[in-house]
């Protein structure tokens, strides 16, 4: 994936408005995955902490989704990372981080080998970060919103 947003040219941090309301779910049921060429949110461990940094998948990124609790209350049998789960209320699958994944709200329709060159530009560190950070500045000029 490639990552951006929140930081100027010169790594000062952008002011932020609230976080977003996490929306995994929603955008799952819509059919929205983290696969090639999709947008998603980036956020920190806090499934609510989402604000102005998102991320563009250059592969499939599946495991990136939120979780998928199957219906009931409690939860007759859930599995995760292995593990079985039975008779679990369904509040507390509904309210794990770990379930939560990443939300996905657009896709590239065009430019994707714009998002391969910036894939492929070399990365070291660069202001507050230790690595992964461009060395060439990459500046989004413009997204357009398409219905």
């Amino acid at each position: 994936m490639i990552q951006g947003g929140g930081f100027d040219a010169k790594y000062v941090q952008k002011p932020t408005r609230a976080p977003v309301v996490h929306e995994g779910r929603q955008a799952m049921e819509k059919g929205l995955h983290n696969v090639v060429g999709t947008v998603a949110m980036a956020r920190t461990g806090d499934p609510q902490s989402a604000t102005a940094q998102f991320f563009i998948n250059v592969a499939d990124n599946r495991r990136l989704d939120p979780t998928f609790i199957p219906p009931g209350d409690p939860v007759a049998e859930f599995q995760f990372n292995g593990e079985v789960y039975k008779n679990i209320a369904r509040s507390e699958l509904l309210n794990a981080r770990q379930l939560f994944g990443y939300t996905v709200f657009g896709k590239v329709i065009s430019g994707m080998d714009v998002v391969q060159k910036i894939k492929a530009t070399p990365t070291g560190a660069g202001g507050p970060f230790g690595t992964d950070v461009p060395k060439t500045p990459i500046l989004i000029n413009s997204a357009t919103l398409v219905n």
